[in-house]
């Protein structure tokens, strides 16, 4: 029988993204290759506008790359129909953004519970995972508040939660202490260690924070549309500047 930790959480292979411009081409990714262990953290760090954020809409199947493969649990999201792909996204996928996207109607345990209503779990399961999920993240006592009632930190983790509702393969967060202070930036930085730690989960962030990206397993800075491995302690080799090829 095979290990299944053998098999990478997240893969990209060749990956390619270009975007048209009136008569130009973006080259964003020119060529991506990436993979990620089961209960790894990588973080991915470049300025704006290298390529970070598309990257991640690639590799969890938000944005249909040019060519090359995305993984995810050794399945190519982008060799299968629409209605599959996003069976996949919803159970083998969760995301984290920078401005949380929490729904303002509902309360925190509501977020939490939708991606599992989505894929057809029962309510009354669903609502005591989100509740064991806020527990994780240290917000069972807010449950019922609205995010309005919530602070910044406070609602990235009830995003966070929500990203675990479905014990997906992976989890892809972008910025995610982008809005934070530095003293709920610590938080989330905290909470993903253990998570990574007691949950086996698998993370995969773009990030401008280096505290964030110091925790990493691995740091690799998107340059010319590529990920090139860079020391994670020392942040003056994170930076160079983007290259985008625009072709007329």
């Amino acid at each position: 029988m095979s290990d299944p930790t053998s098999t990478p959480a997240l893969e990209a292979a060749s990956l390619v993204r270009h975007f048209a411009s009136g008569k130009a081409t973006l080259e964003v990714l020119r060529g991506v290759d990436l993979s990620v262990r089961p209960a790894e953290i990588a973080a991915i760090v470049g300025p704006s506008g290298s390529g970070k954020s598309t990257l991640l809409h690639c590799l969890g199947g938000l944005d249909r790359p040019t060519s090359g493969v995305a993984r995810v649990g050794g399945v190519d999201l982008w060799d299968l129909a629409d209605a599959d792909r996003a069976r996949v996204r919803n159970r083998q996928v969760g995301f984290v953004f920078q401005s949380h996207h929490l729904l303002p109607d509902f309360d925190a345990r509501e977020n939490v519970m939708l991606p599992m209503l989505i894929s057809g779990r029962d309510r009354a399961d669903a609502a005591a995972r989100a509740l064991q999920l806020l527990d994780d993240v240290g917000l069972a006592p807010r449950a019922t508040h609205a995010p309005s009632e919530l602070s910044g930190g406070e609602q990235q983790r009830v995003a966070v939660a929500r990203a675990l509702a479905n014990g997906p393969a992976v989890v892809l967060a972008d910025e995610p202490s982008g809005n934070l202070d530095a003293r709920a930036s610590e938080g989330l930085h905290e909470l993903l260690d253990e998570l990574r730690r007691e949950r086996r989960s698998t993370f995969l962030l773009a990030t401008h924070d280096p505290e964030l990206a110091r925790r990493a397993d691995r740091v690799l800075a998107i340059r010319d549309g590529r990920l090139e491995l860079v020391d994670r302690e020392d942040p003056a080799t994170w930076v160079t500047p983007s290259h985008v090829e625009v072709q007329s």
